[in-house]
């Protein structure tokens, strides 16, 4: 064959598959809008988290963080320089006095609010020695004995009262020679534990319930500042449910009034710094112990029950 007669034969195109350029076209267009929404979303994801960022970081600046803090934590941010003995009264086998179902014993209620009472004076800087703080029986002797060795500035005893008929409130009770250093003390206490809420006022007392030529061993023979606080009859319901609702605010209104009184005695100031050297002792209380010393003391039919406080 020559090359005019290939030259003249027709030449073949080869066929254009149209329905598969479509097919690949819309393949190309998906991947292209997947990959759009990809990065779409990878800058959204960026933005966010960078505004998250400097959400927190702003909300840092505005609001630092709240740390942790002791519901008795006082408002008053000063230390004081100052040791209190608190006295748990009764412990043990000596439960004091009792309910008339005996289900709930003095002993028991005396440690709680001193337990707490102490954790108030602790936040207020305070040195807190307990003649007890745990169900242990105590002494009388050895009682006022811890505190006068540990050069306590105040004594605080804690009791609940009893009454076999239909008595109910708050009394505290202090040496019959009436100290005033002694009695500011109880008077702030009992002042401050009205304002939170108690069923009677009973007042401040002096020398022994029933017989004031005499006085509870607590208060003869503490030389510092003392009291007997009565904290409401157990054998009352009306105390015992006060007792029970308020016992942290009644804690608290005693370790504010014990450094109410110790500021208003000049034992330190009011940022609590103290004032005297050595501790505070009462001459008066000390001439009385003395006094009581010589002539022991006898107790006759007192209408509370409890055993371990003459």
């Amino acid at each position: 064959m020559d090359n005019n007669e290939n030259s003249n034969r027709p030449v073949r195109r080869k066929k254009i598959l149209w329905g598969r350029v479509a097919a690949a076209a819309v393949v190309v267009i998906l991947v292209f809008i997947l990959l759009i929404k990809a990065a779409g979303a990878l800058i959204r994801s960026g933005k966010s988290s960078s505004s998250s960022k400097a959400d927190t970081a702003q909300s840092s600046k505005a609001a630092p963080a709240v740390t942790e803090q002791s519901s008795s934590e006082p408002e008053n941010k000063a230390k004081y320089e100052l040791t209190v003995c608190i006295d748990p009264g009764h412990g043990d086998y000596d439960s004091g006095t009792v309910n008339a179902d005996k289900t709930r014993l003095e002993k028991d209620d005396n440690l709680k609010i001193s337990l707490k009472l102490r954790e108030y004076l602790q936040n207020y800087g305070v040195n807190v020695v307990m003649t007890r703080d745990s169900d242990t029986f105590v002494e009388l002797e050895d009682r006022t004995d811890i505190a006068n060795n540990a050069k306590c500035d105040f004594f605080v005893c804690m009791h609940r009262n009893a009454y076999d008929g239909d008595m109910k409130g708050v009394e505290i009770w202090v040496n019959n020679a009436q100290p005033k250093e002694d009695t500011a003390l109880a008077k702030n206490i009992l002042d401050g534990l009205e304002k939170v809420g108690i069923s009677n006022n009973r007042g401040v007392c002096y020398g022994y319930v029933g017989q004031p030529e005499i006085n509870y061993h607590v208060n003869i023979y503490t030389f510092m500042p003392s009291c007997l606080v009565e904290l409401g009859f157990l054998t009352d319901e009306t105390d015992n449910k006060d007792f029970d609702a308020h016992m942290d605010e009644y804690a608290k209104a005693v370790a504010d009034a014990v450094v109410k009184t110790c500021v208003e005695l000049g034992i330190t100031d009011k940022d609590g710094k103290r004032l005297i050297n050595g501790p505070f002792f009462t001459d008066d209380k000390k001439l009385a112990a003395d006094a009581q010393a010589k002539k022991p003391q006898t107790v006759s039919k007192p209408y509370n029950t409890q055993e371990n406080e003459y």
